[in-house]
């Protein structure tokens, strides 16, 4: 019986370290299997299982840490994905592994030029250069994203050079994956230098290669949808546009959708079809909104995780101490004298490292605050440049476009109106509704004084959220349109007037009453913009056509 408990030991042993090692692999097979289908959470989450899971640092480890950072720079969490890069420069250095230290430093000068600080990635570029024994692929990789780093800074020869050498490494190799980024590349740089046909001729080969990963092929099937709309091919940049969003409809890919959008409601808008760009103009304005608050919170969960991991192993340390100070009570008095001051001096320590993370903490969500206020002025911005280049068309047109064109820089400067609330306001996600419509109303008043048409408003003060606010204002904006162009004839004698009232009710609902003393509309007309803006707010509605036009809805404040 004691001969065979050493075998059974061994037997053990040997059966718990293949376990560990089969565990390893199963998690490693799932992360590049989430990877595959564009689930980056989860390959983060695999990723982090298997580097949790070892103490050994070779090349495996490092090149699993290199595939994290760049899940968790797509999922947006970019400190982490910083430190984790960093990291692996580090430890690729400890091991003495000069391609992996090169590959790791390409990775940061990267994420350096996605995240708009070109003077690092310029530093970190300046200071690396491939060495011959390299693998065709890392070689391969620096020229591609040096070429990337030159696109985003604008020098477009030097990016052309080196996507040219990147792909002459991808052909002789058959890196499709490197082909594609290639070509994508290209076709991005030629668009800027204007030469459409030879970027769509790029971005075909680019779709060609990447079928098969849908992200990369909705981007790049976006940048096609861009050379159409450069070339004022509206229709055939709409199909694409829809096509791409039909494609990608249930995903979480913010980043994608909103520029698929925007150009989307643009495209519709140049077209004249004022209903399609609206509707796809607040799905953008949603899902902006959406991507905002989305990354606004992951970078807040990440730091109250951080803080409360510090906090609970603060409390930790205190407990162990107080402990540690009750068995030594019973020791001499210089014992119990050294004692309190290492409890004292740890105390201080901790008090000091707590008051310096949340200062942190506090820095870091103004931080948050202003960036989501200068998103919020970015759009403002972009709105109001809309709006030039609609007046500026206005400016070319004959008179009989004259008035439409105006009916869409008032509806657009409703909405930027709305952004620059969101701008000023220290709350991102609601407005002073009184403050927005007196603004609205204020944009409006030339047009109004230019026909001898006299304004009053009554409004309660109330916050609402920025979705519903965003159709109030459009119903608002319409009714007032309506009203220059149908209510009042030149020939008017009596006074021309336009009442704005709205009331809070109870706090659980508003009351919007809009009348002028113009001459109504007809019993069976129904407006029917202004009908598509109450359905998408759920909100009933009432005309009646006494002593001119009255208009009445209510609107639930949650």
């Amino acid at each position: 019986m004691r001969i065979f408990q050493p075998i059974l030991i061994c037997f053990i042993v040997v059966n718990g370290l293949f376990t560990h090692v089969l565990a390893q692999n199963n998690w490693l097979d799932s992360a590049r299997f989430s990877e595959e289908n564009q689930n980056f959470n989860k390959a983060e989450y695999f990723y982090s299982l298997y580097l949790t899971s070892t103490d050994k640092v070779d090349s495996l480890y490092i090149e699993v840490l290199q595939k994290k950072a760049r899940s968790l720079r797509i999922n947006f969490k970019n400190y982490d994905a910083l430190n984790t890069t960093l990291k692996a420069i580090e430890l690729s250095k400890k091991i003495n592994h000069p391609e992996l230290v090169f590959k790791s430093q390409i990775q940061l000068a990267d994420f350096y030029t996605l995240t708009q600080r070109v003077e690092l990635a310029d530093e970190v570029f300046s200071g690396i250069t491939p060495l011959p024994e390299f693998s065709p692929l890392t070689i391969c990789t620096y020229l591609n994203r040096k070429a990337a780093y030159y696109n985003h800074i604008g020098k477009l020869d030097s990016a052309i050079k080196f996507s040219n050498e990147a792909l002459v490494l991808a052909n002789e190799n058959n890196f499709i994956n490197a082909q594609a980024t290639i070509y994508n590349e290209l076709g991005n740089i030629y668009e800027k230098k204007k030469e459409y046909n030879t970027a769509l001729t790029y971005f075909d080969k680019a779709l060609e290669l990447n079928k098969d990963d849908k992200i990369n092929h909705s981007n790049t099937y976006l940048n096609k949808a861009k050379i159409y709309f450069n070339q004022e091919n509206y229709r055939l940049a709409i199909h694409h546009l829809e096509t791409n969003l039909r494609n990608i409809e249930h995903t979480n890919w913010s980043n994608l959708k909103c520029p698929i959008l925007e150009y989307t409601s643009t495209a519709y808008f140049l077209l004249n079809d004022s209903v399609n760009g609206y509707k796809y103009l607040a799905e953008y304005q949603k899902e902006a909104n959406k991507f905002y608050l989305n990354n606004q919170n992951k970078t807040i969960a990440e730091l109250e995780t951080k803080f409360k991991t510090e906090q609970k192993n603060a409390e930790i340390i205190k407990q162990k101490n107080i402990i540690f100070e009750e068995k030594q009570q019973q020791k001499t008095f210089y014992t119990v004298i050294i004692s309190l001051i290492v409890l004292l001096s740890t105390a201080l320590f901790f008090f000091t490292t707590v008051k310096a993370k949340n200062k942190r903490l506090t820095k870091l969500l103004n931080e948050n605050e202003f960036l989501i206020g200068e998103a919020n002025h970015r759009i403002k911005n972009n709105l109001q440049l809309i709006v030039s280049l609609v007046a500026r068309e206005k400016n070319k047109k004959e008179n009989q476009n004259h008035e439409a064109l105006t009916n869409i820089v008032t509806k657009i400067e409703s909405i930027a109106t709305l952004h620059q609330q969101l701008y000023i306001n220290e709350e991102k996600n609601k407005i002073n509704l009184k403050t927005y419509l007196n603004e609205l109303c204020d944009n409006l008043l030339p047009l109004l004084e230019a026909k001898n048409i006299i304004l009053v408003k009554e409004c309660d003060d109330v916050l609402f959220n920025i979705e519903k606010s965003v159709y109030i204002g459009l119903i608002l904006n319409e009714l007032i349109i309506n009203s220059l162009k149908h209510a009042f004839t030149e020939n008017t004698s009596s006074t021309k007037e336009i009442q704005v009232c709205y009331r809070n009710i109870n706090n659980q609902k508003i009351e919007l009453v809009y009348k002028d003393n113009g001459a109504g509309i007809s019993t069976n007309e129904k407006p029917k913009l202004i009908h598509l803006l109450c359905k998408q707010i759920k909100a009933e509605y009432s005309i009646e056509n006494k002593n001119g036009f009255c208009f009445k809805t209510e609107i639930k404040l949650k």
